[in-house]
């Protein structure tokens, strides 16, 4: 075993669903399909795989993503995109420091979502016009990943004091799109936090069958 890995702590794929709230079906079909390989991914009868912290992120991070309606498909191309854009925070979280955040954006009304960097004005610009805007910040997967594994025991420090996820005070939208039944608009606060803003219309709300 790589001596890097010795002083971390690892997760058996029970442990892992249990704090990320996947389910096995859907840590055994990501592994499979190499969407969250555990750092620890033994074959063969009665052996058991490892999930590090990095794992927890990730599975965290699709967990997230699915809890807003998005498939599987989509899911899966968002985090191979962040993990690609921003490699650092799925490689050392408890060391990460934020640096970039993203946003799934609806740039044209029934369009579809687009990852791209946040940017407050235009997230509050679409969410006036009402087009979808999803928040995918470092510090809000962290934090969510941090409470988890807090509720079972785990005390382990994700998020420096100064990028705890804040609400965004802006101008309330003045009506409310009726293309979405659940649209985060006409409120005082527009919170970048556990929900999103705005869902994307028109997407089915349910996981493949095969992914969960």
């Amino acid at each position: 075993m790589d001596s890097s890995l010795i002083d971390q702590r690892f997760f058996t794929s029970a442990e892992a669903a249990q704090i990320t709230r996947c389910t096995a079906r859907q840590l055994q079909y990501w592994r499979q399909k190499d969407v969250v390989v555990p750092t620890i991914n033994a074959t063969g009868t009665g052996r058991t795989v490892y999930y590090s912290l990095s794992d927890l992120l990730q599975l965290t991070t699709m967990e997230y993503l699915m809890s807003l309606g998005l498939t599987y498909e989509v899911c899966r191309q968002y985090l191979a995109t962040l993990k690609a854009s921003d490699p650092n925070v799925f490689k050392h979280p408890e060391q990460y420091s934020v640096t970039k955040r993203f946003m799934l954006l609806q740039r044209e009304a029934q369009g579809s979502l687009e990852l791209c960097p946040f940017a407050k004005q235009e997230a509050v610009d679409a969410v006036a016009n009402g087009r979808a805007v999803i928040p995918v910040w470092p510090e809000i997967l962290l934090k969510r990943l941090e409470d988890r594994l807090l509720v079972f025991g785990i005390k382990v420090s994700l998020l420096k004091p100064d990028v705890q996820p804040k609400p965004i005070q802006e101008k309330p939208a003045t009506s409310r799109p009726h293309s979405y039944a659940d649209a985060a608009v006409g409120k005082e606060h527009l919170f970048l936090g556990e929900t999103a803003l705005m869902i994307e219309p028109g997407k089915s709300t349910e996981v493949e069958d095969n992914s969960q």
